[in-house]
């Protein structure tokens, strides 16, 4: 039950009061009717004057470095970003019921994008913020399947900004490739603590799957506050000015915060997983605080820019600020973002700017801002926003804004939307985001020229960024010094069979199962980068009347064979090693294949390793 102490705006509106809200009631209430503007009235909150950008950790001189840094004209860069967070998911957005001081107070001392878009899922978004570029130019169009692999050819602001001088690292979580070519240390990050092969991890308290720089590791505590920590430390003892992402993984799935902040908001009537999504939130509001006081600490706030905002949009319910979609969608609730960036004395405190703008522009404003250059070879779809952050004001530097996400081959007639300052185009549907917000009232048949107008642009705009790609999986380097032995993932790989099917269950547990006739197969595209001898091992389950069935391993002309074991259950799954299989360098497909089934299916594959032993 809320108490009626300390309301917020929204609170004050509907009253002190309330077991569930009525989006609609409040985005009719709170929506500032003016040009471009059709987001809610914000709280004010008086608080000290420090430059962060919320979203990504870039930026802060270490305290031996002082005296350089109140010299220097190129600032730090601390990037914060959060995953899953909605727009609505801030104290300072209206929502009535969420605690984000910190956030909140950042908000007031930076200047705010109103219109800032990212992508309605967060590895795409990822990979706009790295490049400056549309993700579909970049090779990263899902978040699964391989498909969330940055282009090896990509560059990347980290690499931009290292050779520029700065020193540069990453926090938290990657998605921007599952093997050891893809490694942060690999794409410009000289430090690197965090989870980076898969896009979330399946344990927050004494998280697993944490790797500092090319090691794995063992954590105890929250991962938001190892994360936290890690930072802290890195922007104390670091010399020379840095550019620093610090990309939390909440609140993504799986939920896991402090049980004392899940009951605060269970106490007062939010469903448990709103209120377990809420408790994330102010988890790492508290921890986000912790940081830049760290900044303050180490006289690093004056001269570092802080950038804040989040992946894609909200998966909460209880509050949605009156918008439509969330999470996946391209609606505005899916590709609606938080955006601050703070710089005391350079950008002016308070300010809100309605201009079209999006995560392809924080490259282009990062390396202007480093007096850096940005790669000439290529398109950079990004715009600087210098000049916008530092006026207060200004023109959109875009004047559309496109989007797009499927777990298929990208094609330009699904998921879809294209919007510019006013008007909105969404799988065909028109919305005028000035007076409908909500994007409740389609306009299409009343003003087709202007449907028609945005979806030629579409259809110019999706053939451009996709000349050229060949999307699809990415093949896997085998032999590799660092990667040895490489695991080959079920989501990597092409199935061949009537029933068999791929199962998602957090990446270590995936299975492919159904493997009910002979000859039934999965195939892998792999990259032998040393040729040589190479042991083979597998990973199954397969229950007690199932056992006894038998697969062979081929590269080519080359093979190996196993037979199958019984398990506890299916789903209790043994490593046995296979044979032995020579490889030739170069391209290759490795297919198994099913060779004998005396029960109903084969096995419930889970993993294949290959190691190199000569």
């Amino acid at each position: 039950m809320l108490q009626p102490v300390g309301l917020s705006l929204a609170e004050a509106q509907f009253g002190g009061e309330m077991k569930s809200f009525d989006n609609a009631m409040f985005l009719r209430e709170s929506v500032w009717h003016r040009p471009q503007t059709m987001y809610l009235a914000r709280r004010r909150v008086a608080w000290r004057s420090t430059l962060i950008l919320p979203a990504i950790v870039l930026g802060g001189l270490v305290i031996t470095q002082q005296a350089l840094a109140a010299e220097s004209s190129r600032p730090n860069f601390l990037v914060l970003v959060t995953d899953d967070q909605g727009w609505w998911d801030l104290a300072c957005h209206g929502n009535p019921v969420i605690k984000t001081p910190r956030l909140d107070r950042l908000c007031d001392q930076s200047v705010e994008f109103t219109r800032f878009y990212v992508s309605p899922v967060c590895s795409l978004t990822r990979a706009s913020i790295l490049t400056g570029r549309y993700p579909l130019r970049t090779g990263c169009y899902d978040t699964r399947f391989g498909h969330d692999t940055l282009n090896s050819d990509e560059v990347t602001v980290a690499e931009v900004l290292k050779r520029a001088g700065y020193h540069t690292a990453l926090f938290g979580k990657w998605h921007q490739g599952r093997y050891m070519n893809s490694h942060p240390n690999n794409r410009g990050f000289e430090e690197f603590f965090g989870f980076w092969q898969y896009g979330h991890v399946e344990r927050y308290f004494y998280p697993d799957r944490m790797w500092h720089n090319r090691e794995r590791v063992e954590c105890r505590g929250h991962i938001t506050e190892q994360i936290t920590d890690a930072t802290i430390d890195y922007v104390a003892n670091i010399e020379g000015p840095f550019c620093c992402f610090v990309t939390y993984n909440v609140p993504h799935a799986p939920f896991q915060a402090p049980p004392a902040l899940v009951a605060r908001y269970l106490n007062r009537g939010l469903p448990l997983e709103d209120a377990q999504i809420y408790a994330l939130v102010e988890h790492c509001d508290s921890n986000i605080g912790r940081l830049l006081d760290a900044l303050e600490e180490n006289d690093l706030d004056n001269n570092t820019v802080v950038l804040f905002l989040s992946d894609n949009g909200g998966i909460s319910k209880y509050f949605r600020a009156g918008l439509r979609g969330q999470k996946g969608s391209v609606y505005e609730g899916g590709v609606l973002s938080p955006f601050f960036a703070r710089y005391p004395g350079h950008f002016p405190a308070g300010a809100k700017i309605d201009a079209l703008t999006g995560a392809i522009d924080i490259m282009p404003t990062l390396v202007a801002l480093a007096d850096a250059k940005l790669p000439d070879d290529r398109a950079i779809d990004g715009a600087d926003l210098a000049p916008l952050l530092q006026a207060g004001q200004g023109d959109s530097p875009h004047k559309y804004m496109y989007h797009h996400w499927s777990r298929d081959i990208p094609r330009d007639d699904k998921n879809w939307a294209i919007g510019d300052s006013r008007h909105k185009l969404v799988n065909g549907q028109l919305y005028d985001l000035l007076n409908d917000p909500a994007e409740a009232n389609d306009l299409a048949a009343e003003k087709p020229q202007i449907a028609q107008r945005l979806r030629d642009e579409y259809v110019r705009w999706f053939k451009d960024v996709t000349n050229g790609q060949q999307y699809g999986r990415v093949r896997i380097e085998v032999g590799r010094e660092d990667e040895n032995p490489v695991e080959l993932q079920m989501s990597w790989a092409k199935l061949k069979g009537e029933h068999t099917r791929y199962t998602f269950d957090a990446y270590d547990w995936d299975v492919v199962d159904g493997w009910d006739h002979v000859g039934d197969a999965v195939d892998w595209e792999i990259a032998v980068t040393r040729p040589g001898k190479y042991e083979v091992r597998v990973a199954y389950g397969c229950g007690q009347t199932d056992a006894g069935g038998a697969f062979s391993v081929r590269v080519g002309e080359a093979a190996t064979h196993g037979t199958i074991e019984a398990t506890p259950t299916v789903n209790t799954f043994v490593s046995r090693t296979v044979g032995t299989i020579e490889l030739p360098a170069g391209d290759a497909t490795i297919r198994v294949t099913a060779e004998r089934i005396p029960g109903r299916q084969l096995m419930a594959f889970n993993r294949l390793w290959l190691k190199r032993i000569d």
